[in-house]
C-alpha cells in the first residue's frame, strides 16, 4: 500500500487564545503520564450521496472546522513544556494537518489485511497531528494524534466529536470543554512519578482485529452466569467489556501454559475512566487526564493449576471493576484521589518494565461515541487505534449496537496460537494487520 503526502500545513485556532489562558498548568494526574502520543484512526466510505462534494471541498471544510474547533480546545494547539513548571504553552502553535493519497480501496482496509504501519507513519511527528488520507475509491482515513500529557482518550473522543460537529456547520451545538482539573488535582513535587528504565526488545508484533458481535457477547454473558449461586455479587450481570476481556485473558493464559509447559503468574490490567465514578465534584466535560489503571492477579481463576476457567475469569475481572469503582466513589478529596491514582500508575509501570509477572493490558474505549463522528459524509465504517509495537488489547464499540472490536497486538508466535484458539474462533470474526 503506497502513501504519498500531497501537502502539509499548520492549522491554528481561528481566534487567538486570550492571554489569561495561554498557560495551562498540568494536574497531578497529567504529570503521571508517560510523554508519549495517543493515536486513533477512523475509516470512512465514499457513499453515493456524497457524489456532489468533491475531495478538495471536503478537505477545505475539514481544515476550516479544525481551526474553529481549536479555538475552544486551545490546549490541543499548544505544546507541553517540562522545564520551568510543567505546563501546556497555549500560544496557538497549531496542529499539523497532513493530506496524503493512498492507492487502496476502503474494503481492503475494513475487510482485508491492510498494512496499517504505512498509514500510521502519517502521525509519527514530534507534535500533535491530523492526517487525512484520501483513498482511490474516494473514502477517507482520518488519523488523529495528541500528547498523553494533554489528555486521555475521553478528551480525544470529545475533541473528535466536536470537530465533526463543527465540520457540519453546527458550532453552536458543541458542548464546551472544561480545562480546570489542575485546580482540583494540584501538581506538587511529591506527585511526580519516576519511571523505571524500560526493557527494550527488538521484537516483531502483529495486530489483529477480532470482532465480537452482539449475539456473541450475549452468549458469553449467558455462559458467564450459568449455574451461579444466588448471591448479591452473582446477581449482577457482567458487562460486555468484562466478558470479552475474560475470554481473551483465558486464551492468552492457556496458550502461555502450553508454550512453557507450566502455569505462570498473570496480571490483568485495565484502564478506567474516572468521570462520574468519583465522589469528588469535577466540572462537566472535563478534559485532560482523569483515569486510572486497575489490576488483578488471575490465580483464583485457575482450576487445579491447569487452565484458566472462563466463568472464574469473568468473576475475577468483574470483582476487580466493582471493588475499584467502590473505592474511587468514596473519595471526596483531590489529593487523596491523586495519591491513589499515582500508586496505581506506578504499580502498573513497574509491571510493564521490571516485573516477572506476565501482563495482559486492556484499554477500553467503549462508550466514547467514536462511531458517531460524522463530518458530513456519514459515520465511520471502522475505528481503531494506531499500530502498536508492544502487547496491547484495545476494546472499541463496533458500528453495530452491542458489539466490540478487540484490537489485539501480540508477538508472532503468540498471535498464531491465539488465532487458532477454539473459543476465540467460535465467538469472533478476524482481520489481520502487520505491524513492523
Amino acid at each position: 500500500m503506497k502513501v504519498e503526502v500531497q501537502w502539509k500545513k499548520v492549522v491554528k485556532p481561528s481566534v487567538p487564545t486570550p492571554h489569561h489562558r495561554q498557560i495551562l498548568k498540568l494536574s497531578s494526574i497529567d504529570e503521571l503520564q508517560v510523554p508519549n502520543y495517543v493515536g486513533i484512526i477512523s475509516y470512512y466510505r465514499d457513499k453515493a450521496e456524497n457524489s456532489g462534494v468533491d475531495i478538495p471541498e471536503r478537505l477545505h471544510r475539514m481544515e476550516e472546522s479544525l481551526s474553529e474547533t481549536l479555538t475552544i480546545f486551545y490546549p490541543m494547539a499548544g505544546r507541553y513544556i517540562e522545564d520551568g513548571g510543567c505546563f501546556i504553552d497555549c500560544n496557538d502553535h497549531g496542529v499539523e494537518f497532513v493530506d496524503a493519497k493512498v492507492d487502496a480501496q476502503i474494503d481492503e482496509i475494513v475487510h482485508g489485511e491492510p498494512d496499517l504501519d504505512l498509514l500510521d507513519r502519517l502521525s509519527k511527528f514530534p507534535t500533535e497531528v491530523v492526517g487525512v488520507n484520501v483513498l482511490e475509491c474516494g473514502g477517507l482515513v482520518i488519523g488523529l494524534r495528541i500528547s498523553h500529557k494533554i489528555g486521555d482518550m475521553y478528551t480525544m473522543a470529545m475533541f473528535m466529536n466536536s470537530w465533526a460537529t463543527a465540520c457540519q456547520g453546527n458550532m453552536h451545538e458543541i458542548v464546551r470543554p472544561s480545562f480546570e482539573l489542575s485546580s482540583i488535582f494540584t501538581l506538587k513535587e511529591s506527585s511526580r512519578g519516576t519511571w523505571p528504565e524500560p526493557c527494550i526488545r527488538d521484537e516483531k508484533f502483529f495486530m489483529h482485529r477480532f470482532r465480537f458481535d452482539g449475539k456473541a457477547i450475549s452468549k458469553l454473558k449467558s455462559l458467564a452466569t450459568a449455574d451461579m449461586t444466588d448471591s448479591p455479587a452473582n446477581r449482577l450481570q457482567p458487562s460486555r467489556v468484562e466478558v470479552v476481556s475474560a475470554l481473551i485473558a483465558r486464551a492468552l493464559v492457556n496458550i502461555d501454559r502450553s508454550k512453557h509447559g507450566k502455569l505462570r503468574s498473570f496480571v490483568v490490567c485495565m484502564t478506567m475512566n474516572l468521570r462520574e465514578k468519583i465522589g469528588l465534584t469535577v466540572p462537566a466535560n472535563s478534559c485532560g487526564n482523569l483515569y486510572t489503571v486497575i489490576a488483578v492477579q488471575l490465580r483464583r481463576a485457575i482450576a487445579d493449576d491447569s487452565n484458566l476457567v472462563f466463568k472464574e475469569a469473568v468473576s475475577t475481572i468483574s470483582e476487580m471493576v466493582r471493588n475499584s469503582r467502590a473505592r474511587y466513589a468514596r473519595l471526596v478529596e483531590g489529593e487523596e484521589l491523586s495519591t491513589m491514582v499515582k500508586d496505581s500508575t506506578m504499580d502498573f509501570m513497574k509491571l510493564v518494565f521490571t516485573s516477572e509477572e506476565n501482563l495482559i493490558p486492556f484499554s477500553s474505549w467503549c462508550r466514547f461515541g467514536l462511531h458517531k463522528n460524522d463530518f458530513g459524509w456519514g459515520r465511520p465504517a471502522l475505528v481503531g487505534p494506531a499500530a502498536a509495537n508492544f502487547r496491547s488489547i484495545f476494546l472499541i464499540d463496533d458500528e453495530d449496537k452491542g458489539g466490540i472490536d478487540a484490537w489485539v497486538t501480540l508477538k508472532e508466535d503468540e498471535m498464531i496460537l491465539f488465532k487458532q484458539d477454539p473459543e476465540i474462533q467460535a465467538f469472533t470474526s478476524q482481520s489481520e494487520i502487520d505491524v513492523a
